[in-house]
């Protein structure tokens, strides 16, 4: 046994603590990280947190219909809100959050969409002018 080991550790210079190697593949399980496998944190504080779920599709269904709705301007007002927080049964925060993701994934897509469209029917309706003028 090396001298500098202590009495404890058979000649092995590295720590037994649980969480020394937290390499996912080390073979303990979730190898010494906090979140373990079935989504429920494993925090020394005793709160378990779930991991969070889709909404549901009918509460989506009707945020979405709103969305593109007033898609020149996807920003509900309080009172806008209010209403979609009767429909949905979600919290402000949540609904905030979900237009927030929404603009963020949703509106440049749909920009991208319409500005192509506009060019289609832009370059069709050129085409017939022209092919008028030539008659």
């Amino acid at each position: 046994m090396h001298p500098s080991y202590g009495s404890g550790h058979q000649d092995y210079p590295y720590s037994t603590s649980p969480y020394y190697d937290r390499s996912p593949f080390s073979g303990g399980g979730n190898g010494g990280y906090p979140m373990s496998f079935d989504g429920i944190s494993d925090h020394a504080d005793g709160k378990q947190k779930r991991r969070r779920g889709n909404l549901p599709k009918a509460v989506t269904d009707t945020l979405r219909v709103w969305f593109t709705e007033h898609i020149a301007h996807p920003y509900p007002t309080e009172e806008e809100k209010q209403i979609l927080m009767a429909k949905t049964g979600l919290t402000i925060s949540q609904i905030s959050n979900w237009f927030i993701n929404a603009r963020r994934r949703s509106l440049p897509q749909m920009t991208k969409q319409a500005q192509t469209e506009a060019e289609i029917r832009d370059s069709q309706g050129g085409s017939i002018t022209a092919s008028k003028m030539r008659s």
